[in-house]
């Protein structure tokens, strides 16, 4: 299929998924001035699942009920099951991830094959909605940040059909069988971080990108939850992406931007594709901070973006400006940023899909997230950044608002 099917076919299957919505508006709550913090617990990771899926039953179900479409939309698009997809990445998920899904499908009231769907979206996205871009925005700061602060990162979750994801964002508090607690920004029945933290001080983030090519491997929330569980260091991270440490991370599924920071402010950016993993270390940058958007920078990787948008450039040339012009970057600069409308193209404020706080009317900011491992605790503001409050939370408490 051709480029210009795809977008058809994607835009055509998107429009399909919008109209479910009304279906699932039922399982909405309309409270999401502070986020839904929820603590899940477990002595297998079969229990740990049922606990999540008894817990986020009605968001999860929420979910369940669009799933529908995005399987029509699979079928549709790739003249692929999802039976057929469960065969070809199965393989490459952990048995105890798996486990963790058939709990929380069992805990919800929905099926493993919907939920086991839910987590592999992300990964085939390419082959779906190809010339739809993402458009989530981030940055580490190191050097740049007080030292009484330490090393820092912020970014935004930008997402489709914004009405009605941001009502599916909870934060996990997970107390696994084995592993480090963790915490974690995502969307009911996902299994893994689209941001998060660990109780080692190791915080990690993912951005999309549009990759050359993607194929059967681990996907992208299975991925987040196995560095988060078992790193201790932003090498740790490392060495699970690129297959050196068991359970490997490669081959990927599909093309991220993977970033990570550790209690000593080791900090980098991961470009992956399906089968290529590319380092960028900030320490080698030599700025006092690194950032991502949605596309490869390093030389080694640019030739496999399969498209780079304007939006994902003049972000990340924001973030330059900001930081760049900053000697000092501190926690209030951050959410400061996080907030921005600032339109490069442009030329001053423009809430739109070119500035980090987006308000595209299809690709929308639904939350951002700090993460300061020194501190140990998170900030999370859960809808656009510019009209909502930031919350502290961390591994024993929820504070706020604070700002």
């Amino acid at each position: 299929m051709n480029t210009k099917q795809k977008f058809s076919y994607g835009l055509a299957n998107f429009i399909l998924i919008l109209s479910v919505i009304a279906y699932s508006i039922m399982w909405i709550d309309n409270n999401i001035a502070a986020p839904q913090v929820i603590d899940v617990y477990g002595n297998t990771w079969y229990d740990l699942g049922y606990d999540y899926g008894q817990k986020c039953n009605n968001k999860i179900e929420g979910v369940a009920a669009v799933l529908d479409g995005l399987k029509n939309l699979l079928e549709t698009t790739t003249n692929t099951t999802i039976e057929e997809y469960i065969t070809l990445y199965q393989p490459f998920i952990p048995n105890t991830t798996l486990d963790f899904m058939q709990g929380i499908a069992d805990g919800a009231g929905v099926t493993f094959n919907e939920i086991f769907l839910l987590n592999l979206f992300f990964d085939i996205y390419p082959d779906v909605f190809e010339g739809l871009g993402l458009s989530c925005s981030a940055f580490i700061i190191t050097e740049k940040s007080p030292p009484s602060t330490g090393a820092f990162f912020g970014r935004t979750v930008d997402n489709a059909a914004i009405s009605l994801m941001e009502y599916w964002q909870i934060i996990l508090r997970l107390h696994p069988p084995v592993g480090n607690p963790i915490i974690i920004h995502t969307g009911a029945g996902f299994v893994g971080p689209l941001t998060g933290m660990n109780s080692k001080g190791v915080a990690f983030l993912v951005n999309f990108v549009a990759p050359d090519v993607t194929g059967p491997g681990m996907p992208m929330l299975v991925t987040g939850l196995i560095v988060l569980l078992y790193s201790n260091t932003t090498q740790d991270a490392v060495a699970f992406l690129n297959g050196t440490y068991t359970p490997s991370c490669a081959p990927q599924a599909s093309g991220w931007n993977y970033g990570v920071l550790d209690l000593k402010g080791d900090a980098a950016i991961i470009e992956t594709t399906h089968e290529l993993v590319h380092i960028r270390w900030a320490k080698d940058e030599g700025n006092g901070w690194i950032g991502a958007t949605n596309h490869y920078v390093s030389t080694e990787m640019m030739p496999h973006n399969q498209y780079v948008s304007e939006s994902s450039q003049l972000r990340l040339s924001t973030i330059q400006l900001v930081v760049n012009n900053s000697n000092q970057f501190n926690l209030n600069d951050a959410m400061n940023l996080l907030r921005s409308h600032y339109d490069p193209a442009f030329g001053g404020d423009f809430a739109g899909h070119r500035s980090i706080c987006n308000h595209d009317p299809l690709w929308s900011s639904m939350s951002a997230f700090i993460a300061a491992p020194k501190l140990n605790y998170t900030l999370v503001c859960i809808g656009h950044p510019c009209q909502n409050d930031f919350y502290l939370v961390s591994f024993d408490k929820i504070l706020g608002p604070i700002a």
